[in-house]
């Protein structure tokens, strides 16, 4: 650690700081222009979600409203466990006092739902900017390809649902698209990453959700570095990490629970690979039907999903799962597809194998819902000029299906919102 201090260009890395929060932010008329599309599009549903039901910041069913999300109890207080969210305080706390200024200015409750709607829109609008970046900047993919995959990425379940949920979700599917961008973008051009840059990245991944610490580390040992000091960085990272963990586990005892939380993700057996298929991996991408449910059994009735019921939703969700596995094998040279892969090899560990939350499976979906588009395209980029082509026409094809049944079963979606959880 003395070695890394002594060595320590601060200046160097506050110009690379002014750099990478730049890179925050559309650049050039395309990314500017991509970005207000979707922002007035996904801006438009939030905003109706926000002020014509209560489904966003409802008082009563706090947690698990729709679809085992925890966002009006977060609009609320910021988090919902520390356990598994250890900072996550730092990142909505700001946003919530914001948004309570702007009860007081305009005198309404509704203020603050719709500015924190709007945040969530900007967080996931920002996130599709960053994939377009890695397809073009990365892959160098250019053209129809390119747009169709970014279409794609925008109209999954994942990415509709989270342009108005207040939740860890958006914000790690933010940190974690810019994440892969940056670190691949300093990689392919045998860039060396600021240690300053490796620990605010990583930290802010693993503040937001405990578990995507890992997916903080793991471009680090990607960069053109000597391997001592890429082992010194991790290692200290960690530390830092950790210390930070018993710090609050000493002051907050916030591991108290942790066992009652898991205790409540105990499934049965014989529905796992039900469970696998249609909740963890096909509802992040195409919405099962839509249902109402009992809330934990009780009177109360909530937004939920039913298991697939139709041939073609498992050939689609298939499909899109066999495309990725061809991206993969087919460049497995190239040490920059092992970073989204490593990404989602994390998510299947925690959740497939270990299967955690996997009855809860639709709501993980921002920690990879990105990895499609982007192995997707390596794939692409891989294949002869015919082959291309036929891709191109068989994704198109795809994306119809995708954009009919998802916005089919959003407008159930909404009925249902605005019947359980009507505007006050």
């Amino acid at each position: 650690m003395l070695s890394l201090l002594k060595s320590w260009n601060y200046k160097e890395d506050l110009a690379q700081l002014k750099k990478m929060f730049r890179l925050f932010f559309p650049r050039g008329k395309s990314e500017v222009t991509l970005f207000i599309v979707f922002f007035l599009i996904y801006g438009s549903l939030a905003t109706f979600m926000a002020l014509a039901t209560n489904i966003t910041d409802q008082p009563t069913v706090k947690t698990d409203a729709y679809f085992s999300f925890d966002n009006a109890l977060i609009s609320h207080h910021g988090f919902q466990n520390l356990e598994g969210h250890p900072l996550m305080a730092l990142f909505t706390f700001p946003i919530i006092y914001v948004g309570i200024i702007f009860n007081l200015i305009f005198a309404t409750v509704k203020a603050k739902a719709l500015f924190l709607v709007l945040v969530c829109t900007y967080l996931v609008s920002s996130s599709i900017i960053y994939i377009y970046r890695y397809l073009k900047e990365i892959i160098n993919l250019n053209g129809y390809i390119t747009y169709l995959l970014i279409s794609f990425y925008a109209t999954t379940s994942t990415l509709i649902i989270l342009s108005f949920t207040f939740e860890s979700y958006t914000y790690s599917l933010f940190l974690l698209t810019f994440s892969l961008y940056y670190y691949s973008y300093r990689i392919k051009n045998q860039l060396a990453t600021p240690f300053s840059i490796n620990i605010i990245l990583a930290i802010s991944l693993g503040g937001i959700t405990i578990t995507n610490f890992v997916k903080g580390l793991i471009p680090i040992l990607f960069i053109p570095n000597d391997l001592k000091l890429i082992i010194k960085r991790v290692s200290i990272i960690s530390a830092i990490f950790i210390s930070i963990l018993i710090v609050l586990e000493i002051k907050e005892n916030i591991f108290s629970n942790i066992q009652n939380r898991l205790d409540l993700f105990i499934i049965d057996s014989t529905l796992v690979y039900k469970y696998i298929i249609d909740f963890f991996w096909g509802a992040a991408i195409l919405f099962p039907e839509i249902i109402k449910s009992g809330y934990y059994g009780g009177p109360i009735e909530v937004i939920s999903t039913d298991f697939y019921t139709g041939w073609w939703q498992y050939l689609i969700v298939s499909l899109i799962f066999i495309f990725m596995i061809g991206g993969s094998i087919l460049n497995y040279k190239n040490k920059l597809i092992y970073i989204p892969i490593l990404f989602f090899m994390v998510d299947i560990f925690i959740h497939v194998i270990m299967k955690y939350g996997i009855n809860e499976g639709i709501i993980y979906g921002g920690h990879w819902i990105f990895i499609i588009p982007v192995l997707i395209g390596w794939l692409y980029k891989s294949l002869k000029t015919a082959q291309q082509k036929a891709l191109e026409i068989l994704l198109s094809l795809l994306f119809i299906a995708l954009c009919v049944n998802n916005i089919t079963q959003m407008n159930t979606f909404i009925k249902l919102a605005q019947e359980l959880f009507p505007a006050s």
